[in-house]
């Protein structure tokens, strides 16, 4: 579990949930976080790994909505990645930037910070 800040930019602060097998946004709201979760989708090819690390990455782009970022540690035969997200006043979009060392067995996104 993290802090995400304010994906959606409403000026609440938003919780993002990792489960190991897919990462949840719950937006936040004046009466608490909401009671559906946003999925944060994993990209098309992801194993049941993506997920096991999420954090609040700011906002990289300066748009004014804090951006989030969800690791996958075992993709690419245990070389891994990290996903950028970019908030927007709906959640989170779709993962725009994808990190990794190109290192095999190096489980690169096994924590994000």
């Amino acid at each position: 579990m993290a802090a995400g800040g304010d994906v959606n930019g409403d000026g609440f602060a938003d919780i993002l949930v990792n489960t190991g097998s897919g990462s949840y946004l719950y937006l936040g709201g004046p009466r608490g976080p909401s009671t559906l979760p946003f999925n944060v989708s994993a990209p098309a090819g992801e194993n049941n790994q993506f997920g096991g690390a999420v954090a609040g990455a700011g906002d990289i782009d300066g748009d004014g909505y804090d951006d989030v970022i969800v690791g996958s540690p075992y993709s690419n035969s245990y070389v891994g990645s990290a996903y950028l997200y970019m908030g927007t006043a709906k959640g989170p979009g779709p993962a725009i930037a994808v990190i990794n060392a190109g290192v095999p067995d190096q489980l690169f996104g096994q924590t994000v910070y």
